[in-house]
Formats: structure tokens, C-alpha cells, sequence
């Protein structure tokens, strides 16, 4: 996933990705809203692991829960506990570039393209 984010207190966001799902790739539009402590604006390179998902169409939905990230050039960001509600799970991490800091509860919204 590639996901663009821009914040003061309220921050979103938006970008794509790839879903590979029995050995075939899917391919991903992202949205994001964070609510916290977040200042700054960066760009997130993430991957990651899906669990519980049974038929492809099952990805699109909402997904809410706390991250963490921090970036000065460069920094780490990681997703904790990203659910829809279909039951599908995201364990997401990765590296972003850009000026960013926060720790915040989020929606990240995916929709197969």
C-alpha cells in the first residue's frame, strides 16, 4: 500500500495498493481519517498480512484502530488491529518519508479498483 497523509490534530489521507489473494493480485484505492495527536505531512510505503479473508470482495470496507508513526525524513509507521465488519484483519507496517508525528485513532477505508 502507498498512502499520502496530511494532519494538524485531524488528518486523511488516500492512496493504493495491491492485494495478492490465491495467486492473484487485486488491486486497491485507499481513504483515510485520523483523529489524535497528529502534525505533519509524509507518504507511507506499507506491507503487511490479511487474515480471515475468505472471498476477495470481503477487503473492501472500514477499517478503524491506533497507530503509531513518526518520520523526519524518514520513519517507521505500523497499524495496530485494523478490522472491517466482515471480520477481516490487517497487520500493516512499513517506512513513510516526510515530516510526521503521530499517535492517533484512525479509519482507513479500501475498495478494490
Amino acid at each position: 500500500l502507498i498512502q499520502w497523509k496530511v494532519g494538524f490534530v485531524i488528518g486523511g489521507g488516500g492512496g493504493s495498493g495491491t492485494l495478492n489473494f490465491q495467486g492473484d493480485s487485486h488491486k486497491l484505492k485507499i481513504k483515510g481519517l485520523r483523529v489524535g495527536a497528529v502534525v505533519g505531512v509524509s507518504r507511507a510505503d506499507i506491507k503487511g498480512e490479511v487474515f480471515n479473508l475468505t472471498n476477495v470482495k470481503d477487503i473492501e470496507g472500514n477499517y478503524k484502530a491506533f497507530q503509531t508513526s513518526g518520520a523526519f525524513a524518514g520513519g517507521p509507521t505500523k497499524f495496530w488491529n485494523l478490522k472491517n465488519d466482515k471480520g477481516v484483519a490487517l497487520k500493516l507496517q512499513g517506512a513513510q518519508a516526510g515530516l510526521e508525528l503521530a499517535l492517533d485513532y484512525g479509519g482507513m477505508w479500501l475498495k478494490l479498483k
